[in-house]
């Protein structure tokens, strides 16, 4: 589904959360929406202008984000497992307990991010700028960080367990109390690290990153498919059609 400039507006205006599954939002102006908890799974939000908009306890999952400008959002316990965010701006953005397990987000501006207890498992951010962000008891096992700039980063208490932190910019990073056990990286990075109080380093126990031996794998969800159920009143876009009632609750 596609939005004209009046189309946006109503969208904008429209009773909360949204329903916006699959919908074609590419550059669109969204600036300073309120989309808290809409579903967005799959949406192609590409480009679009997303500054100072509150997507807290959206699920974005499977989106495209690629290029967005989600500077100062508040994206709070969002869902955005899948979600290609390749080149996003997301400097300031508030992430805290957000989900992006498997996300892409290589080369993404994650300056002075706070993602404080969100879930990065096995997160794409080669390269990402991380510079002074918050990642408190972040969850980045078998994260790809090559290339990362991390410095000043807080990553106290984070799990990166089987992370890859090749060329990595760990200067002046606090790692105090971070798991790195089997994660890529060197004596020479670590060495430029502010803090490693309490650290497992590489190799510590002699495993190589993941869950503890012995310990059954964490469940992962599943990819983002199609949401379930009649769409109800309020949780859709403009234009979208809301199946009739039916006195047994529909078939």
């Amino acid at each position: 589904m596609e939005f004209t400039r009046e189309g946006l507006y109503l969208l904008i205006n429209s009773p909360k959360p949204l329903w916006l599954v699959r919908a074609d939002l590419s550059g669109a102006d969204l600036r300073w929406a309120n989309l808290f908890k809409t579903n967005a799974i799959r949406a192609n939000l590409s480009g679009a202008d997303l500054r100072w908009v509150n997507l807290s306890e959206a699920n974005l999952s499977g989106a495209d984000l690629s290029k967005a400008n989600l500077r100062g959002a508040n994206v709070v316990g969002a869902q955005l497992n899948w979600a290609n965010l390749s080149g996003a701006v997301l400097k300031e953005t508030n992430l805290e307990a957000a989900h992006l397990i498997s996300a892409r987000l290589p080369q993404a501006n994650l300056q002075k991010a706070k993602l404080a207890n969100a879930t990065l498992n096995r997160a794409d951010l080669r390269a990402a700028l991380l510079s002074e962000a918050d990642l408190k008891g972040a969850i980045l096992t078998d994260a790809s960080l090559q290339g990362a700039d991390l410095s000043g980063a807080d990553l106290s208490g984070a799990n990166l367990r089987g992370a890859r932190l090749a060329d990595a910019n760990l200067l002046g990073a606090d790692l105090s109390g971070a798991d790195l056990t089997g994660a890529e990286v060197s004596e020479e990075q670590l060495k430029l690290a502010r803090s490693l109080d309490g650290a497992t380093l590489p190799g510590a126990d002699g495993s190589q990153g993941g869950d503890p031996p012995g310990v059954e794998p964490s469940p992962q969800p599943e990819e983002p498919g199609e949401p379930e159920g009649p769409v109800q009143e309020g949780d859709r876009a403009v234009g979208q059609q809301v199946p009739p009632a039916t006195p047994d609750g529909g078939d």
